[in-house]
Order: structure tokens, then C-alpha cells, then sequence
């Protein structure tokens, strides 16, 4: 039998500067409370007393403690954690000091400096060595105008006008119902749309998914952004930009039979957003949009999220493939001039974490999304591996689960800059990406919008909320049309494309952003350039660190939009809840339902396309079973092989399986 009793916590600042103090308590049950004085705390000062819970007697929970503190002092400024090791989960960072009968309705002063945290109470205490883990350089004088922690969603393929064209957001730069694209003897608009002839209804919904994956290579957006052809460019510069290719680029993608005007509008067609796109139009609308925001280079995913973690894709300018798989260092991972955001916040011992949309199995087996509508159960290919795993120096198995984020917020967490993956879907036959939540143009909107709310509704419970900073965004356009036309870019590090000798002088299309901070006035709407380099610009620049490459250090960062004096306090604390229309299904992750994996000897016996995701995928988990198999010579030519045999939709989902099968006792 146990006792539930109540007392105070305050604690009093011993770093000899200024600090702002994060106090934790967690029970044996694992529920964690925190407290956060409103205001940073002088030199010697108490902050006031927070009440605790605990328990006595038998079966009594235990009590742990941890804190954080950032220290503005003349001697020496940072982030100290208490019992903090690099590469811990925030768990670790408590200590064991139990609350005991003796204890109850004291008002109990705990006290922190730079080497100590000392634990003070009637019935005994315990102290806990503190670790110095960033720097923290806030200007003293407005303490609150200081981003500390950056959150990072980057989604898949859509265009900033597929998706906020309809969204009537005042101020944004979006195209009119009639802009427009030529096809052959007829136009394609973008807002007067018609269904098979007849007209639209005002505020008709876009499809959602798409017929097709509209296209997005770099030969695709060539013609969409210049209406030419790929046979007839060099290499070098880009031709001059008109953005009138879109829906002839779209036709070339559909078969001949089945051009009707309903698809043919498809790649214009804007959706209905706050019908559609709840979750991202309440923040939108509650913080900041960027209308200017473009992808980092004229083509697909795979260098576009390169220059998300870079500020280059090193010279790639198309998907994996054959050709290039082999040259990517495949065991060692990828690697750039410059490092990579990562590199640099190791170099300057500053903690990051990463974090996907995986719902782990049981050892041995794979998972599921957590936010699809209808989750493929197991799906050991688009939650397994992570892209940003395919990095030198970033294991596969370093991504938490989404489903810990919210309660590690309510941790110590002095991760200055997160990174935040959506799950893929179905990487291998037949290529759908359904079933993920990276709102895919095949796959559908709902999963992503979860996901979206759920980091949101988990930052904005946590201590950390005050001096937060979420961006949201795409790593390219998928192929849907915009009516902005990107403008040239400074070329990163002088290499040019692998395979079209692109000289990356040229921005791609513009995509969806939204910056989301209390320090951000309600519904700004803000028109400054942006591209993925603008990421690691802000992260960089938030800890104070150095540009990697030419394009970052030209790149505008987003901290500018958190320029309010202190917090606002009328920040929603949950958003809308994603569209029940947007996907195809009515199964969700919570009832546990899903769909099977596609493993029919028809689709099995399919020839591997030479060029796709499925290669980058394979790469990964190449890069994974070196890590688990020993990192021997022998294991190496072994995989390489493997690799070497993979030929069909079969042998590459019975390679990744395998390796997600090694990995999922080792990583989750």
C-alpha cells in the first residue's frame, strides 16, 4: 500500500551568471513533470517553489531528477545538463534521490552551478555532476528573442501553388484562376477547372492521390520550367525560365487512351486547403508562410534533401541509380567537401537528434507509419530507412521513433537542431509510396497532416516551447505546377551534375513553408528568398557556427520572423484534425489495422527500373548490414555481391527485409 503526499521544489541559480533553469521530476510510474521559472534567474536568485507529488510506503514509485540550465555569465556561457553523456537518450540524464515521508510539505531548495547539481532535502540528498553540451550566446538584454532549439519536417513533392493557391491566406504570392499552361491547341488552367467539359464548382476539391506520379526528374523540369527538351541541352547554364511546360510534361506522363480534361488538370489543379490541408493552413495562418521558398536545384528528392543536410548534393542531379549507386562510397556512406550540418555540430559538440515516423515491431519483424490512414503492416521498406541515414557518419538505426518525441520533450533536451523524417511508404514494387506519411502525390495528404500535428501539439507542451523554432516544408515540387519563377542561385562549390552537368546556378520550383514560433506574429506572411540551404543557415546560425558551403553563407536564415519581444501566449495548443476525406481508406494506426505488403510473385518478377528511390534504399541498407555484420572486409564483399544480384522487385524487398530484420533489435 502506498501514500500520496505533496510538497514544494524551488531552486536557487549558483552559475554565477544569468540562467534560465529547467527543473525535472520523474516518478517511477515515468510520468515527468517540469518546471521553468517565466524568467531567467539572476545570480544566487530562488526561483518560486513548484509542487511535487510522490509516494511512500510499499510499493512506493521512485523519484528521479534532472536539470538544465542556460547560463549567460561573463566567464562562461552554454547549455549544462545534469548526468548528461553525448549520445544518451534524456532518460539518462536523471538522477535516483526518493522523496521520503519526512519530506512532505517542505518547501525543498535544490541548487545548480556548472559542476553540480545538488539535491537538498530533510530526508537526504544526492548530488549529480553537470556536463557542458552547446553554447549559448543569447544577447542578455532580450533573452526571449533567442531561438535555442530548431525543429526541422521536410515532406515530399508538392508545389507551392498545389498547395496554397486556393487557400485565400491574405498577402501571398499564388497564381491566378487564369494562369495557365498550353497544350498543344487548348489551355490548361490553373483555377477555372472543368470535369470532363462541364465546369467546376467554386472550391472543387484536387485530387488526392493523383493518377500518376506526375514527373520530377531533371529532364521533367527542364521542359516544365523552360519547355526544353533534355536532348538539346549541354550542360552549363540553364535555359531561360518561363514555367510553361508544366502540363506538357504531365500529358508526356499519361497514356494515350486515357488523356481525358479531368487528368490533363490534375498537375494545376490547386487544393481546397483548409478542407483539405487543415493542420498546415492553422499554422499557416497562425504564424508565418513563406511565399518564396525554392527547392535547391531543378529536380528530384534525393539532391534536393542533400542540400537540406549540406547546402549541396555534391554533384548529384538525378535519382539513385545504377550508375551512381556504386560511386556513392556505398559502405561508408555519403560524403560532401564542406561535411554536412551534422558534421558541423559535432565538431563544435553541440547535440542533434533525429527522429522518424516508425511504429517499431517486435524484434526480429518490421514496423508501420503512425500516422498513415492506412498503414502497411509490417513495412520493413519506407519506415526502415531513413534517408538522411545514407550521410557518412549518421547509422541507420540513429532515428528515434516519433512515438517517443513527445515524452523525451518533457526531458532534458539539449538538442540545439532535430531533424524529423516522415515515413516513405512503399519504396519497392510498385513504387506507390502509399501507405507513409510523406503526402507523396501517390500516396495521400492525411498521414502527413498528422504528423505535422502531432510535432507541433508535442513541441507546444514542452518546456522548450518559448524559444522553439519549427520549419516545415517540401524537398521539391513532384512535378504539380507553380506559377513563380525561380531565379538563378549561387552555385554551392563549383561541381556540376554527375550525369547532365548541371552547374547548379538555378534554383528549382518553388515549394510550401511554414515557420512556426511564438515569437512569430499571427499570420505573417513573409516574401524573402529562401531554398533548402536556408535550413542549415538557420541551424548554423542559431549555435553560431560556420557556413558549409557558397550557397548556404548566401542564404538567407528564418530567424529574422521571431522578432517579437517575448513569447505570444495565445499559440494554440492542439490543431485541427487531418481531413477524414484526404486518403482512401477509413483504416488508422490507432485501431492497429492495416494493409498487406505487396509481395505478389507478379509484382515479385518485375524488373527493377535502372533508376528510383529502390536504389537509394538499397544503398542504405547495404551501408546498415556493414554496420551490423562487423565492418569486415569479408562482410563488405559479401554484400557487395548481394548487391550485384539484385535484379528484381523481389530480390530488393527480400534485401531490405533481411537487413531490417538484423537491424530492429539494434536500433529500437
Amino acid at each position: 500500500m502506498s501514500t500520496t503526499r505533496t510538497t514544494q521544489v524551488q531552486i536557487r541559480n549558483n552559475t554565477g551568471g544569468t540562467a534560465q533553469v529547467f527543473l525535472y521530476h520523474r516518478r517511477g510510474d515515468d510520468v515527468v513533470t517540469s518546471f521553468a521559472p517565466p524568467t531567467p534567474l539572476g545570480p544566487g536568485e530562488v526561483s518560486a517553489p513548484f509542487k511535487v507529488e510522490f509516494t511512500t510506503g510499499v510499493a512506493s514509485n521512485n523519484d528521479y531528477w534532472a536539470v538544465m540550465v542556460r547560463v549567460i555569465s561573463p566567464t562562461q556561457n552554454g547549455v549544462f545538463v545534469s548526468a548528461f553523456k553525448y549520445g544518451d537518450d534524456p532518460d539518462d540524464c536523471f538522477t535516483k534521490c526518493n522523496l521520503q515521508t519526512e519530506d512532505e510539505n517542505q518547501t525543498l531548495t535544490f541548487s545548480v552551478d556548472k559542476t553540480v547539481f545538488t539535491i537538498d532535502m530533510p530526508s537526504g540528498g544526492t548530488t549529480a555532476p553537470m556536463t557542458w553540451v552547446a553554447p549559448y550566446r543569447p544577447n542578455p538584454a532580450i533573452v526571449y528573442q533567442r531561438v535555442t532549439n530548431v525543429f526541422v519536417v521536410v515532406l515530399e513533392n508538392r508545389s507551392f501553388d498545389s498547395l496554397f493557391a486556393a487557400s485565400k491566406i491574405p498577402g501571398i504570392v499564388t497564381a491566378t484562376a487564369e494562369w495557365s499552361n498550353p497544350i498543344d491547341n487548348k489551355v490548361i488552367p490553373s483555377g477555372k477547372l472543368e470535369y470532363g467539359g462541364g465546369p467546376a464548382k467554386d472550391g472543387a476539391k484536387a485530387p488526392d492521390p493523383v493518377v500518376t506520379d506526375p514527373g520530377h526528374e531533371f529532364p521533367d523540369v527542364l521542359m516544365q520550367l523552360t519547355q526544353t527538351d533534355v536532348t538539346s541541352y549541354k550542360g552549363g547554364a540553364y535555359p531561360k525560365v518561363t514555367n510553361l511546360g508544366f502540363a506538357s510534361n504531365w500529358l508526356a506522363t499519361l497514356p494515350t487512351d486515357d488523356r481525358t480534361d479531368w487528368k490533363l488538370q490534375q498537375i494545376m489543379w490547386p487544393c481546397q486547403m483548409k478542407e483539405q490541408l487543415p493542420v498546415l493552413h492553422q499554422l499557416a495562418t497562425e504564424f508565418a508562410v513563406c511565399d518564396n521558398w525554392f527547392s535547391s536545384m531543378p529536380g528530384p528528392t534525393w539532391p534536393n534533401r542533400y542540400f537540406v543536410h549540406a547546402a549541396t548534393s555534391g554533384g548529384l542531379d538525378e535519382s539513385p541509380s545504377t550508375f551512381n549507386m556504386f560511386k556513392w562510397k556505398l559502405f561508408s556512406g555519403v560524403t560532401f567537401a564542406g561535411g554536412t550540418v551534422f558534421d558541423s555540430l559535432k565538431s563544435g559538440r553541440i547535440p542533434f537528434r533525429l527522429y522518424a515516423d516508425y511504429k517499431p515491431g517486435a524484434a526480429g519483424s518490421s514496423g508501420w507509419s503512425l500516422y498513415a490512414k492506412d498503414p502497411l503492416k509490417p513495412n520493413p521498406r519506407g519506415g526502415d530507412y531513413t534517408q538522411v541515414s545514407s550521410l557518412k557518419g549518421i547509422s541507420v538505426g540513429e532515428a528515434s521513433s516519433l512515438e517517443d518525441f513527445a515524452d523525451d520533450l518533457q526531458k532534458p533536451y539539449p538538442y540545439a537542431y532535430t531533424f524529423i523524417e516522415p515515413n516513405y511508404g512503399n519504396v519497392t514494387g510498385p513504387y506507390d509510396f502509399k501507405h507513409g506519411s510523406s503526402q507523396h502525390p501517390t500516396d495521400d495528404m492525411y498521414g502527413g497532416e498528422g504528423l505535422i500535428k502531432a510535432v507541433y501539439e508535442a513541441i507546444r507542451a514542452s518546456p522548450l516551447w518559448e524559444t522553439s523554432l519549427l520549419i516545415i516544408t517540401y524537398d521539391e515540387h513532384g512535378g504539380f505546377a507553380d506559377s513563380v519563377k525561380p531565379p538563378s542561385a549561387p552555385s554551392p562549390d563549383g561541381i556540376v551534375g554527375d550525369k547532365y552537368k548541371f552547374d547548379f546556378k538555378q534554383y528549382g520550383v518553388r515549394v510550401p513553408a511554414v515557420v512556426v514560433s511564438p515569437l512569430i506574429a499571427k499570420g505573417s506572411v513573409d516574401h524573402t528568398l529562401y531554398d533548402h540551404s536556408s535550413i542549415v543557415r538557420t541551424a548554423l546560425q542559431t549555435v553560431l557556427l560556420d557556413p558549409l558551403t557558397n550557397r548556404d553563407r548566401a542564404a538567407n536564415d528564418v530567424l529574422h520572423l521571431a522578432s517579437l519581444p517575448k513569447p505570444r501566449t495565445d499559440c494554440p495548443k492542439t490543431l485541427a484534425a487531418p481531413a477524414s476525406d484526404a486518403g482512401a481508406t477509413a483504416m488508422t494506426a490507432a485501431t492497429g489495422v492495416g494493409v498487406p505488403v505487396d509481395d505478389s510473385q507478379e509484382t515479385r518478377t518485375v524488373v527493377l527500373p535502372e533508376a528510383g528511390n529502390h536504389w537509394g534504399f538499397l544503398c542504405i541498407a547495404a551501408k546498415a548490414d556493414l554496420e551490423l555484420s562487423g565492418g569486415t572486409e569479408a562482410a563488405e564483399a559479401a554484400i557487395t555481391q548481394r548487391l550485384q544480384k539484385i535484379r528484381t522487385v523481389g530480390d530488393a524487398q527480400d534485401y531490405l527485409d533481411e537487413v531490417a530484420a538484423k537491424k530492429q533489435p539494434a536500433s529500437r
